[in-house]
């Protein structure tokens, strides 16, 4: 522990006497080693206390911080918060007597005995600190205000007209999305992932596409994603998917927070290094979180206040002040970003990003207005960044409905794992205000075939979501895992049956609801302009799955 006799033994003589004068004591000239005496004399409980108290607001924050802060702070970056103590020699000094006009927080705590500089060694480098002497800092009454940021003053009021950001359970229904996507439509393994971009039915499903990458990082570091190519594990990825969806979201956060693989600063924006990034996102992280705990829960603060506050109390989350000028880092002029003065640049953007970025997409935070954030406001689920326990989940209940055109309506807060199987053996259509859409189809049975879904697994799944509503697609799923597809439709609208009994039943149906069919020629037939939004029902009644046939 650094003391105030540290702090004081390579100082003046002069010096000692501005300490004595400023902690109201006499200095011991008489004595033999004066500087025992007067640390004897301000050690003093009462003294410390009073003298504590009496220090100006701004001055007991700077003592604040540096408790908070293990005792010590790179000389850097406490002078770049609370101003420099001027160097002088002992003519300048006595002229202008800094002790009683100082220029700064920094020389005002200076000349009062309240600060020690010393070089301490951290692995192979030595730097210099501001410390506070520990046996001073021991007498500070327990009671006595330790400043705080102070966040309720820094609070955000959203407008009623703002639309506001709540991502709740978003990232786990994606993260049951892309499960689903890549048992159906294997990615790559992760060296290769960056260049994989999402087809068409996934990108239909996802709510949040900027946090794609994100979601397979911290699928494939649960291992919730193995192999090459990617996929899901059927004992972790079930557990996962059984979860209630809130709760599966707490574990992606938990995931997002532990994170070795996934670099915020990497991706937050128009950064560039020379190099290998030279960030430890993991030891980032944690720092921005600790200094986040304080926040209020359900209350609304501003980006900007965060950015303020995070600097105010840990303001080397990331560069060390000893490396503010080695990372060779560039914006996207190609400027140089380095010293103290690029914080808000580097420091500042990444704080924006941790909240505009995965922690909104995760669902830890909320955001205001949604287009451009001015705000934010921690969630239950922000608990899982803090160690804390949250919520349990509701349990999933089950919002499925069938359209009269065969489609299966999923809306969010169903079961994931149902959802999930479905999505294995369907047609992923357009989504509909919000809900997944989903088509069983000849050619989506053939894809669940192939990884080992039969009508076996896929009846009572049915039966689940929709109950007696989905008995005829349920025999036409048993009819197609015996006959195979037996009608089709070709561009054009042309339906031909592919074996003689699927040929009655289309002719039946023809004859039975003349506005849907027109026979063509022989067993080929027409679908009519009114007939296209009933006839994939009618077929069904059939017990018969039309398959669309492609454009050759």
């Amino acid at each position: 522990m650094l003391t105030l006799l540290h702090a004081l033994q390579d100082e003046t003589v002069d010096h000692w006497r501005v300490i004595a004068e400023a902690w109201g004591v006499e200095y011991p000239a008489s004595a033999r080693d004066p500087l025992p005496e007067l640390i004897v004399a301000i050690l003093n409980p009462e003294r410390v206390a009073n003298n504590y108290r009496a220090l100006p607001e701004p001055a007991r924050e700077a003592v604040s911080v540096l408790r908070r802060s293990g005792g010590k702070l790179p000389v850097a970056e406490f002078f770049h918060r609370y101003g420099e103590i001027r160097s002088m020699g002992p003519a300048r000094k006595q002229r202008e007597q800094p002790w009683r006009n100082p220029v700064s927080v920094s020389e005002g705590l200076w000349y009062a005995g309240w600060l020690g500089r010393a070089f301490i060694r951290a692995g192979s480098r030595s730097q210099e600190y501001i410390f506070l002497p520990g046996d001073l800092e021991a007498l500070i009454p327990a009671g006595a205000s330790d400043t705080q940021p102070v966040w309720s003053l820094l609070s955000y009021q959203p407008d009623r007209r703002e639309a506001v950001y709540q991502a709740g359970a978003r990232a786990a229904e994606d993260a049951c999305t892309i499960l689903a996507f890549a048992r159906n439509w294997p990615p790559p393994a992760w060296k290769d992932s960056p260049r994989w971009y999402p087809d068409e039915p996934l990108k239909r499903h996802i709510k949040e596409p900027a946090s794609i990458p994100l979601l397979l990082r911290l699928l494939a570091e649960k291992k919730l994603l193995q192999g090459d190519p990617l996929q899901p594990s059927p004992e972790s990825a079930r557990a996962f998917l059984e979860r209630a969806p809130e709760d599966a979201a707490a574990v992606l956060i938990g995931a997002w927070k532990d994170s070795t693989g996934w670099n915020d600063l990497a991706r937050a924006g128009s950064l560039n290094v020379e190099g290998e990034w030279p960030n430890d996102p993991v030891r980032a992280r944690q720092e921005f979180l600790e200094a986040l705990r304080a926040a209020p829960r359900g209350e609304w603060c501003t980006i900007e206040s965060a950015v303020t506050l995070v600097r105010q109390a840990r303001m080397e989350f990331l560069r060390p002040a000893s490396e503010f000028d080695v990372w060779q880092m560039r914006d996207e002029t190609g400027e140089f970003l380095r010293g103290i003065d690029s914080w808000d640049r580097v420091e500042g953007e990444l704080v924006r990003f941790y909240l505009a970025g995965p922690l909104a997409w995760l669902g830890a935070v909320d955001l205001a207005p949604r287009g451009a954030p001015k705000a934010f406001r921690l969630t239950p689920q922000s608990e899982a960044l803090f160690g804390g326990e949250t919520s349990a989940g509701k349990p999933a209940e089950i919002h499925a409905r069938l359209r009269p055109d065969g489609a299966l309506v999923i809306l969010p807060g169903t079961p994931l794992l149902l959802r999930y199987q479905l999505a294995r053996c369907s047609d992923w259509l357009p989504p509909k205000g919000g809900a997944y859409v989903y088509r069983i189809s000849p050619r989506s049975l053939s894809r669940a075939r192939d990884q080992g879904v039969r009508a076996t697994h896929i009846l009572p799944l049915l039966e689940t979501l929709t109950g007696r509503a989905s008995a005829a697609l349920r025999k036409a799923v048993q009819r197609w895992e015996q006959h195979g597809t037996e009608a089709a439709v070709r561009p054009g609208k042309i339906v031909l049956p592919r074996n003689p009994e699927a040929a009655k039943k289309i002719a039946a149906l023809a004859e039975r609801d003349r506005g849907t069919l027109v026979r063509l020629d022989g067993p080929v037939y027409v679908v009519t302009r009114l007939g296209s939004s009933k006839l994939r029902n009618r077929m069904v009644e059939e017990g018969l799955l039309l398959e669309e046939e492609e454009e050759s």
